[in-house]
This record gives structure tokens, C-alpha cells and sequence, in this order.
């Protein structure tokens, strides 16, 4: 799930929080299609998830960029996830990539959701940083904030948002002379030094 928030800020400056971007998402809830909740935790705790399952601080490699959203790290490219480390200007837009996992990964799926049914909805509910929660002053709490003001009378906005869900998925899976699906076996080789966000 691709965020962007475009952001404006008064006359002083924001410095980005420890989990900065990362907080664009409040709170990220999926209802399964028997309405069970799957997932309920915040944006910090999906990039922090993200982080392990990747075995590496989530989207970077080795090199340090300093637009970096959560300040380790370096992206892909300059527009898949970034936010300056001093927000200054006015239209900065703001950006974050999010996986919202279901299985344990691409070849073990655990976890996954079989959604080859009729009259079944599964839900995904993001609740989006205001902009009181993502601009916090300087002697405030930052952990759930995306920038704290480095004086007072700082004032920051979130003007717009966009979010871009793409969906993973199997699709036209074989299947035996029986007709039964053949799923993936769990135990396929994978790279551990892949650069692919999961």
C-alpha cells in the first residue's frame, strides 16, 4: 500500500520523528471474509513487522540517505518512500510504502486467505494521521507523530492524502485430475539478500 500525504509548514521547521513516515497510519485494521480481524496495529508497528519479515530495516540497503522515512537505511528510488529529515517548505509531499502481511511470507502461506468465493467482502480500514497526531510540538511526545517542531509556535498541516492499495496474489493455480487447487509447496528456495520489499 503506496501513502502519500502533502504536507505545509509554518515559519519553523519540523524534524522528522524516529518513525516518521511511518505514522501516516494510525491504525491499519483487516476483517477477513468471515468478518474476522486479522490485523490491528498501527503504521510505526507495520514497518517494524515489515522490518523483520524482510530481515533487514524495511526497503533499504546498505547506504544512508538521509530522505529516508523512518532514518535508517536508503530506498529503492526517490519516490517509492520519503520524508526529508527537516521539513521546510510548503507542498512536501510525504511518502510511505506499506505491507499489510496475511501469510508468513511468498512461499510459506500460512496465514493467507482463500478468496476464490461468492458473497464475501474482506475489509481493509486505515485510519489516517491527522494533522495534530503527525505534526506534535517540541517538548510533546513524538513516538505515534511523522515530525516534531524544533521550537515554538511551529504549526504544520496535512493538505491531502493519497493511498494506493495494490493487492498480491495466486492466480490460475493448477490443479490435479480432480480439480483440487495445487497450492505452492512452503519450503521453496528464496534469496535472503532479496532487495524486494515483502
Amino acid at each position: 500500500m503506496d501513502v502519500r500525504a502533502t504536507c505545509t509548514v509554518g515559519t519553523n521547521n519540523y524534524l522528522r520523528t524516529q518513525f516518521g513516515a511511518a505514522n501516516l497510519i494510525q491504525q491499519c485494521r483487516f476483517d477477513d471474509l468471515s468478518n474476522n480481524t486479522r490485523i490491528q496495529t498501527t503504521g510505526w508497528h507495520l514497518n517494524a513487522i515489515n522490518s523483520a519479515k524482510s530481515q533487514r530495516p524495511y526497503m533499504s540497503v546498505d547506504l544512508i540517505n538521509t530522505d529516508y522515512p523512518v532514518g535508517y537505511g536508503e530506498v529503492f528510488t526517490a519516490d517509492i518512500a520519503t520524508a526529508p529529515a527537516t521539513l521546510t517548505t510548503a507542498g512536501t509531499t510525504v511518502a510511505m510504502l506499506f505491507w499489510v502481511p496475511l501469510a508468513y511470507s511468498e512461499v510459506d502461506l500460512r496465514g493467507a486467505m482463500w478468496a476464490n468465493v461468492v458473497n464475501a467482502t474482506a475489509n481493509l480500514q486505515l485510519t489516517m494521521a491527522t494533522s495534530a497526531q503527525a505534526f506534535v510540538g517540541h517538548t510533546a511526545d513524538p513516538t505515534a507523530a511523522m515530525y516534531q517542531a524544533d521550537a515554538t509556535g511551529a504549526t504544520g498541516v496535512i493538505t491531502s492524502y493519497t493511498v494506493t492499495v495494490h493487492q498480491v496474489y495466486y492466480d490460475q493455480l493448477p490443479t490435479d485430475t480432480k480439480g483440487n487447487q495445487l497450492l505452492p509447496v512452503i519450503d521453496l528456495s528464496r534469496s535472503t539478500c532479496s532487495t524486494i520489499p515483502r
